[in-house]
């Protein structure tokens, strides 16, 4: 089974991009031809419906099997945010007395326009007349048609004066247990204007939109970043996978240690960590937090454990008081 999410392009040389959110074949049938087959079949499907991109999120081991493909990987590394609560970013304020955010409706289609522009004329280093020449009409359309709907815009502004904009597109993948809703939001254009860009105004706006996806029930706020911009997101609470891996390749040359705490299950997808480095913490019904060492569970030597836990195999997924749901949603 092959899980393939479409979203309009609202790049100048693309129709449509393709996510591969989830594949799944079943032990008995992994063998590389049933992969290939249903791969060919998703790409040519994807294909068919004018995709002119096709992205997926693979794990290291995974990555060559891509690159056999045609595939090429990104230079950009994906940073994510969790928001199933407030608690887990930093909300900023700007310094800046005269600034105020807002989300953009229908009327502010013209700036809209313009702003995508912008962006694009930096991001890409093309001059805005021919970025115009290319989007201008289709960009009108897509945000006529879905402005609000599949996507909304978050604007700051100087009195009267838009000073920046973030588009968050919104899709849903398949629910995990982090993302019981499978909601997911995706910036695709950020853009502050460049006498505000050594300000705080960037990630206040930034703090401002993730606040706002709250309202739409986004549990994860996601995107491609320049390496060099990777701190400013951090700072906002959005974590990096590379992280740890950029740890372990300096604890080789020297004696340290990095303790994490995380709700991120990935994290024992990417086969990166040993088993005796893994503990899963379970809170007992007194609220009393015990620590359960990888270890304990005597895996075989062939079981994964990301697929461990989640066929309960471990006894550490999460667990609801779903009386307690229902009263708090009353």
């Amino acid at each position: 089974m092959c899980y393939l999410y479409l979203l309009p392009g609202m790049n100048p040389d693309s129709e449509r991009s393709a996510y591969l959110i989830f594949d799944y074949i079943k032990p008995e049938f992994r063998i590389s031809e049933v992969r290939e087959k249903i791969f060919e079949y998703s790409m040519m499907n994807a294909k068919e419906k004018n995709a002119t991109v096709y992205e997926v999120e693979v794990i290291k081991s995974e990555l060559s099997r891509y690159e056999k493909a045609g595939f090429i990987k990104s230079p950009f590394p994906l940073v994510s945010l969790y928001i199933s609560d407030k608690s887990n970013y930093t909300q900023m304020k700007t310094s800046e007395v005269n600034i105020s955010f807002r989300k953009a409706d229908i009327s502010d289609i013209s700036d809209l326009l313009e702003l995508r522009v912008k962006f694009l004329a930096e991001v890409l280093a093309e001059e805005e007349i021919s970025i115009k020449r290319a989007l201008y009409d289709r960009l009108k359309v897509y945000i006529e048609e879905f402005l609000n709907k599949r996507f909304d815009v978050f604007l700051a502004e100087n009195r009267t004066e838009i000073v920046g904009a973030v588009f968050v597109l919104y899709y849903e993948k398949v629910p995990d247990m982090q993302i019981n809703n499978g909601k997911v939001g995706v910036p695709v254009n950020f853009f502050i204007q460049p006498s505000y860009k050594k300000t705080d105004l960037a990630k206040c706006l930034l703090s401002f939109a993730v606040e706002c996806t709250l309202e739409k029930e986004v549990r994860l706020f996601e995107m491609a970043v320049p390496k060099e911009s990777v701190g400013f997101y951090m700072e906002l609470g959005f974590v990096q996978m590379e992280l740890i891996e950029l740890f372990l390749s300096m604890a080789k040359k020297r004696n340290t240690q990095l303790i994490i705490t995380s709700h991120e299950s990935r994290l024992l997808a990417s086969e990166m960590l040993r088993n005796d480095e893994i503990c899963f913490v379970y809170k007992t019904a007194q609220g009393k937090s015990i620590i359960n060492p990888l270890e304990k569970y005597q895996l075989r030597a062939d079981k994964k454990v990301y697929a461990a836990l989640f066929d309960g195999t471990l006894d550490a997924g999460p667990s609801f008081d779903e009386a307690k749901l229902s009263r708090l949603s009353e």
